[in-house]
């Protein structure tokens, strides 16, 4: 069980991996769990792409939910060595344990300039995925890491090194836009053929408010 709401509601925890198409509302989702976090501790978010349209977001995410700004603390490590470092140092943090650890997109920390694809994965799967995972083991802490998608010839789009990734998570959501305009579903993937399940929604109004509510109990709304 997580010490945060939202988790909560959705029922998961640890180690938590999130993917699907750009514009699914992958980021906003870290967005919410963040407000949400804030209030029972530290947040640390490592942006890995330099894109900064979230803040306004969280901004006025923790606004509506009574989150504590000064907890969250906002790196923009550019380049993969810098984000590796930056995951790292998180995780030797002793003094301030976050709550929660975003990381966002955790393939930034690959160096995709070497010609062989096989080797983008080792540094996930030497040092950042069992870091993270280690961080996420003691039940205080819990970890997002948000991963970009690639088209694949014969299944469609998938998160780069999915199966790696989805070794070490505690949990693998796949957050798929639905039919409405800002309105995603968040289901929980399984290995092999098992199918994946619903959990939870997502929308974002028109005035930019993130809200995510668990399938299973619609009235309980945690907004963001």
């Amino acid at each position: 069980m997580s010490r945060i709401s939202l988790f909560d509601s959705l029922g998961v925890s640890g180690l938590i991996h999130v993917w699907g198409l750009p514009a699914s509302g992958k980021t906003l989702f870290a967005v919410a769990a963040a407000a949400s976090a804030s209030k029972e501790g530290p947040v640390e978010w490592i942006n890995c792409d330099g894109k900064r349209g979230f803040i306004r977001a969280l901004k006025q995410s923790l606004q509506v939910v009574g989150g504590d700004p000064a907890s969250v603390t906002l790196s923009f490590p550019t380049g993969p060595a810098q984000c590796f470092n930056a995951v790292l140092s998180t995780a030797r943090i002793t003094d301030r344990r976050p709550a929660l650890v975003v990381v966002d997109p955790v393939t930034r920390v690959l160096d995709m300039s070497r010609s062989d694809p096989l080797m983008w994965g080792r540094t996930l799967i030497e040092d950042v995925l069992p870091t993270l995972a280690a961080l996420s083991h003691d039940g205080t802490t819990d970890v997002v890491i948000v991963s970009e998608s690639r088209m694949l010839e014969n299944s469609g789009p998938r998160a780069v090194h999915h199966g790696v990734i989805r070794r070490w998570c505690s949990y693998d959501l796949l957050i798929r836009r639905g039919l409405k305009h800002g309105h995603s579903e968040i289901l929980v993937t399984n290995a092999g053929d098992e199918p994946s399940r619903i959990i939870g929604y997502l929308t974002i109004d028109a005035d930019g408010t993130v809200a995510v509510s668990a399938r299973s109990s619609p009235a309980m709304r945690e907004v963001a």
